[in-house]
């Protein structure tokens, strides 16, 4: 499975969290590529706008963008219900209806769903998110479990109308602003027993 995995997310390379996950994706699915966009801690809007920038812009086929960034003060972070949806050029977006998150990308995505994940799998962490990733990319037939209700995702914030107008423009000319950095050569390789 060649896949080009977009990871939006509030901790870097070297925190606990991006270790797991990626040695996770190595150990169940080793040829998926992770690349890190990482945003400032529990920064919803920053995460929702990457999202919907890494999720329109042309990008060959078989790529996902998983986000997931913390919320201040919200329940325990494995709880938050996994959420799937796809652009009319493929790309899978995955992730929590977390604060905005899904703010910036709703309107141009099929869905989204709610994903089930597998009774084994973790309840949360990267574990939990590294599985529902491979059950999206196998296009599982039991994967979504119903649509997300409009109401449930909030709109853009009103400070955010530039923003807005950015991934307007971007869903109807598909143009690239910014790209993530590359995760560092050799680091998404299956940890050693």
């Amino acid at each position: 499975m060649d896949c080009l995995l977009d990871l939006v997310a509030d901790y870097g390379h070297e925190d606990c969290a991006f270790t797991r996950l990626v040695q996770r994706l190595a150990l169940i699915a080793p040829r998926i590529e992770v690349v890190l966009a990482q945003v400032p801690p529990c920064d919803t809007v920053a995460a929702g706008y990457c999202v919907a920038h890494l999720a329109l812009i042309p990008r060959p086929d078989g790529r996902v963008v998983v986000h997931d960034v913390a919320m201040p003060g919200a329940d325990d972070p494995g709880m938050r219900r996994l959420c799937i949806g796809r652009t009319a050029a493929g790309a899978i977006v995955l992730g929590p209806n977390s604060g905005h998150a899904w703010s910036f990308v709703a309107d141009h995505v099929s869905g989204p769903y709610y994903v089930e994940v597998p009774a084994e799998s973790p309840h949360c962490g990267p574990e939990r998110v590294a599985a529902a990733v491979v059950r999206a990319i196998r296009c599982h037939p039991h994967a979504v479990t119903g649509v997300v209700p409009r109401r449930d995702i909030p709109p853009p914030p009103a400070t955010a109308t530039a923003l807005v107008a950015g991934i307007e423009r971007l869903a109807t000319r598909h143009t690239s602003l910014c790209e993530p950095s590359r995760l560092p050569a050799g680091s998404h390789q299956s940890p050693r027993s």
